[in-house]
């Protein structure tokens, strides 16, 4: 019950922080990053865009993470996804845009982390980051780091440049508050990773 209570939490927090990056006109991090990008060339609803892009990332999780930690990223991707449909009635105020990228890092950062600490993920990058985490030690945070880093680029391509840079700077904050988690990630899903 605490786990469960633990993992909404994170999933209200991370929807608080792309609500406030959407508010401040910027791209959101992870796959929700990648969905949101996807919208622009591809005329499909953003939540179905969201599952499609986790498909991957979830067969990754089955494989090499087991089904109790797949089921549970899948439990927190669904309830993140029902969260932002809602989202816009609880948001509705202008957002200065420097602003908006700290603090929608921040709070972004934080969900993930307690999403982490669940023994769940929000699919995409953070599924492959605990999977390098548990099985070569690789910095959670720099993977995530890098993948964001490729849906920033893609950003620039639609944004342009001053929105790219300040989404690069909200996807910065995210990884170092997800880094200096690490090591009670690590504890945390110590158990996630299958022999196989």
């Amino acid at each position: 019950m605490r786990r469960l209570l633990l993992n909404l939490f994170g999933c209200f927090v991370l929807t608080a922080g792309i609500e406030v990056t959407g508010l401040a006109g910027l791209a959101t991090s992870g796959a929700a990053g990648m969905s949101l990008t996807l919208m622009g060339i591809i005329e499909l609803p953003f939540y179905l865009l969201f599952i499609l892009v986790n498909i991957p990332f979830f067969i990754l999780s089955l494989i090499k993470l087991g089904k109790d930690y797949t089921l549970n990223s899948l439990y927190s991707v669904t309830i993140v996804s029902i969260m932002t449909i809602f989202s816009g009635q609880w948001f509705q105020m202008e957002i200065p845009t420097a602003i908006g990228s700290v603090i929608g890092g921040l709070l972004v950062g934080i969900g993930a982390v307690l999403i982490f600490l669940s023994q769940s993920s929000m699919g995409g990058a953070t599924i492959l980051a605990v999977y390098l985490q548990k099985r070569y030690r690789i910095d959670p945070g720099i993977v995530i780091f890098c993948f964001d880093t490729f849906v920033a680029f893609i950003s620039f391509l639609i944004l342009g440049v001053h929105q790219g840079l300040l989404t690069i700077v909200n996807i910065f904050v995210c990884s170092v508050v997800i880094s200096l988690s690490k090591q009670a990630i690590a504890k945390k899903t110590l158990n996630i990773v299958s022999e196989t």
